[in-house]
């Protein structure tokens, strides 16, 4: 289980208030979440989402932010900028609609990548009449136990 300062806690605190019934239940075990990211115009030309190898990432340079949504207030984690840039980031060049990418941002079981940052940002060579990208992003909590 996460104590209240580690990087994660947002995400326990989101099932704590989301399913306040089953949530001892399901926060007895490990708990993570699958992103599932896909253009809905692809091929992507511009804006292609590039996600960051968990492995490189330190988590005491994540800094946590104010996340608002109607009336929900919670917290996300971004990473600060790292001269050093042991970071490694990946994209697929111009993403089709029919790659799908799966990547895990968030686990709570100790000694596994905790957090997988994802972002989108700007190729060199786009042309000027490069269509804008549409995408869908979905998250699906995992809840397992162990035997």
């Amino acid at each position: 289980m996460l104590t209240k300062d580690e990087p994660g806690t947002s995400m326990i605190e989101r099932i704590r208030n989301h399913l306040p019934e089953e949530a001892h239940h399901l926060l007895s075990g490990r708990v993570q979440m699958i992103n599932m990211w896909r253009p809905i115009n692809g091929p992507v030309e511009d804006q292609p989402i590039a996600v960051c190898d968990g492995r490189t990432v330190d988590t005491s340079k994540l800094v946590e932010t104010d996340m608002t949504r109607g009336d929900y207030t919670g917290t996300l984690l971004y990473p600060l900028y790292d001269p050093s840039n042991i970071r490694k980031w990946y994209y697929l060049s111009r993403q089709g609609v029919e790659d799908v990418l799966l990547f895990k941002s968030f686990d709570s079981e100790k000694g596994s990548v905790k957090h997988t940052p994802h972002t989108s940002f700007t190729l060199s060579d786009t042309p000027n009449d490069a269509r804008p990208r549409i995408s869908v992003e979905v998250r699906a909590l995992v809840f397992t136990r162990s035997a």
